[in-house]
């Protein structure tokens, strides 16, 4: 029985990496030095404008999806609109890495990803 698509982005880092969206140059780095740290993997990817162009609304100033292409992207861009005037923030997009499968692990199920990441990035803000 095939599984459903877990998300877009396990179509390009398959269950092995997690995508990282962040318009700050240097949260980007610090998180993924804290990847690196923690054994997890995250690749930085673009938030460029076309993609928030891409969620504009013919009823509404914003709609939640905008199709096929780019999907990964413009949904990280729709988030980007509830961060108000925060710049420093960011989404990790962990479908591909949130479940290990059975045929790949001992065990199988939620994996946890992005926690080790996090803690070790705390860890570095409060020391």
């Amino acid at each position: 029985m095939k599984r459903p698509l877990e998300g877009v982005r396990v179509l390009e880092f398959g269950h092995v990496a997690a995508g990282l969206y962040t318009p700050d140059d240097g949260l980007a780095g610090e998180l993924t030095a804290a990847a690196q740290g923690a054994g997890e993997r995250l690749w930085r990817l673009p938030l460029y404008p076309e993609y928030l162009e891409e969620m504009k609304g013919a009823h509404a100033d914003l709609r939640n999806s905008a199709g096929r292409w780019g999907s990964a992207s413009t949904a990280a861009a729709f988030l980007s609109q509830f961060v108000g005037d925060v710049q420093r923030w960011a989404h990790l997009d962990i479908a591909g890495v949130a479940n290990v499968k059975a045929e790949r692990a001992a065990c199988s199920g939620a994996t946890g990803f992005g926690v080790a990441t996090l803690v070790s990035w705390l860890g570095r803000l409060a020391g």
